[in-house]
Formats: structure tokens, C-alpha cells, sequence
């Protein structure tokens, strides 16, 4: 026996939200794992540059007198 058309494209219409719906989860979840990737590396850089500046710093301070 088989389903009436209704039914089916009732399944179909179904299946082709959910698959949408985890579509979209898994995009905007890798999405801002690329996100906060990029800002911890950034974080990371910031870092590093503040540290050197402060380096030159103290080298200039400690060449002037």
C-alpha cells in the first residue's frame, strides 16, 4: 500500500527543513569557531607586539643616560 502524494510531499518537505535547518547549524557553527580562531591568534599577535615595544622601550630608557 502505498502513501497518498500528500503525504509524501508532506515527508519530502519534512526532511528537506531539517536537513536545511542542520545546514545552517553546521555552517554558522564552523563559522564562528573561524571566528574566535582568528581572535585568539590576533590576541596572540597584539601580544607579541606589545611585548616588544616594551622591550624598545627599555632598551632606549637604559641607553640614555
Amino acid at each position: 500500500m502505498s502513501l497518498p502524494i500528500t503525504s509524501r510531499l508532506a515527508d519530502l518537505a519534512q526532511k528537506t527543513i531539517v536537513l536545511s535547518l542542520v545546514g545552517i547549524s553546521v555552517y554558522a557553527f564552523v563559522g564562528t569557531g573561524a571566528l574566535v580562531s582568528n581572535r585568539i591568534e590576533l590576541a596572540k599577535q597584539r601580544k607579541v607586539e606589545r611585548e616588544k615595544e616594551e622591550a624598545e622601550q627599555r632598551n632606549i630608557s637604559v641607553e640614555k643616560p
